[in-house]
């Protein structure tokens, strides 16, 4: 019987696609603010408890093949800091969700967050996702966040696609669909 390893990578590949969020093009990483946070998100898998070498390869597959979306600044920091070399060399596309309209930007987390964006070499696209609330919708839709985040300009000379995408609250939504029925 032949072992993991000398499987052609083709067919590993194959195993780890569907063994690490199979029904996902992104890992949606939340409020992780501590090591035993990325092993219950991103580690859940069974795949990474195999053994080193196999964790190893599984990550490097997740890294080069998965938007990462995260929920805040401090989350994006600490999990980019988390993966260290392999994440500033693979990961291509990332996501920044819920900053507010009225959201200050803590520039403690947003510096080194931005220095370790700008140094990921693989980094295709970054987007921010922008909750602007129904009445201030139209007075917001085009305020400038390169101010507040002014390694989006950087990020932009290194050709990184920066998008940054206005979305509605849910009062927004409830505004404009009515409340659910609950039938």
């Amino acid at each position: 019987m032949a072992n993991f390893m000398s499987l052609p990578a083709e067919i590993r590949y194959e195993i780890y696609d569907q063994a690490m969020f199979p029904h996902h093009d992104y890992v949606a990483i939340y409020h992780c603010t501590a090591p035993k946070d990325v092993v219950s998100t991103v580690l859940k898998s069974p795949i990474f408890r195999l053994s080193a070498c196999i964790r190893k390869e599984a990550m490097i597959r997740l890294f080069k093949t998965k938007l990462f979306e995260f929920s805040d600044f401090a989350t994006a920091l600490h999990f980019l800091g988390w993966a260290g070399k392999y994440g500033e060399e693979l990961i291509t596309k990332v996501k920044l969700l819920g900053i507010g309209e009225g959201t200050s930007i803590d520039q403690a987390v947003a510096t080194p967050l931005g220095e370790r964006l700008v140094a990921m070499k693989a980094l295709k696209s970054i987007t921010i996702m922008k909750l602007i609330e129904a009445p201030r919708y139209a007075e917001c839709a085009d305020v400038d966040l390169s101010e507040k985040m002014p390694f989006l300009k950087e990020l932009e000379k290194e050709n990184v696609e920066v998008k940054i995408l206005r979305v509605g609250g849910l009062s927004q939504s409830l505004a404009m669909h009515g409340t659910p029925n609950p039938m």
